[in-house]
């Protein structure tokens, strides 16, 4: 007997993240990335795409039945991070799915911003991996203040395209942003060697504005129990929460 997708989906969602084990306070957004239509997870260093019944299934059905639970999505457009191909169609429709998509479209350059925005995200990630520069930064909040700004971390300095940027320690970086009236901040570690995100957090948790509202990028399970000030929340894989379907 074949099983509805949705209802598969459902299925798989652990009840620990419907009642989550961490505190009342923190906010959990499921972070979903997708490659050419198709929401994918990794191990061992290649994607592989979500599967119900032997089929790969497609980004609508798994941000639909994630949004019944979250009230935010973390999307990640995987071929607009690593190649600028943004699939704004996709976009839309995932948009109209979910009350708060929080995108990341790998934004290089502030007009980039406007499209994510148009398209119906309620935030526009400009990440460090990503942006040229620090110009096209306050150019993209210029533009809008639906932003939020990623701080990628390989565990020694910021991992950044501008050199500016990779120059800075994190506390600079975040008194740059303060400067331009920025307060919604992701914090993502991007070298697994690299320890504990709270570990940089519990150093640089004084540079964030009064009114910053903070998430880390949580590496797996283990992380939730940890959050604490400033981190608001966490973004977490939509791996660790499609336990069934993968």
């Amino acid at each position: 007997m074949q099983v509805p997708i949705q209802e598969a989906i459902h299925r798989s969602i652990p009840m620990r993240f419907i009642q989550p084990v961490v505190a009342d306070t923190v906010e959990l957004i499921p972070s979903v990335a997708v490659l050419k239509g198709h929401p994918v997870w990794v191990k061992d260093n290649r994607y592989h795409p979500f599967r119900h019944e032997g089929k790969r299934q497609d980004a609508i059905d798994i941000i639909s039945a994630l949004s019944e639970h979250f009230k935010a999505v973390h999307y990640m457009d995987l071929g607009g991070i690593s190649k600028g191909d943004v699939d704004l169609d996709l976009l839309r429709d995932v948009c109209s799915l979910s009350p708060e998509i929080i995108a990341d479209t790998g934004i290089a350059y502030s007009e980039m911003v406007i499209d994510a925005i148009m398209a119906g995200a309620s935030k526009a990630v400009v990440s460090t991996k990503s942006v040229i520069s620090l110009d096209e930064i306050a150019s993209s909040f210029e533009l809008t203040e639906n932003l939020m700004v990623e701080i990628a971390w390989d565990g020694s300095r910021i991992f950044a395209r501008d050199q500016l940027i990779t120059d800075m320690t994190p506390a600079e970086f975040i008194y740059e942003m303060a400067d331009l009236g920025i307060t919604e901040f992701i914090v993502s570690n991007m070298d697994a060697e690299a320890g504990p995100i709270e570990d940089l957090l519990m150093g640089i948790g004084s540079s964030f504005p009064k009114d910053a509202r903070v998430y880390i990028g949580a590496s797996g399970l283990q992380d939730l129990p940890r959050i604490a000030h400033p981190a608001l929340g966490a973004l977490l894989s939509a791996s660790f929460l499609l336990e069934g379907m993968r």
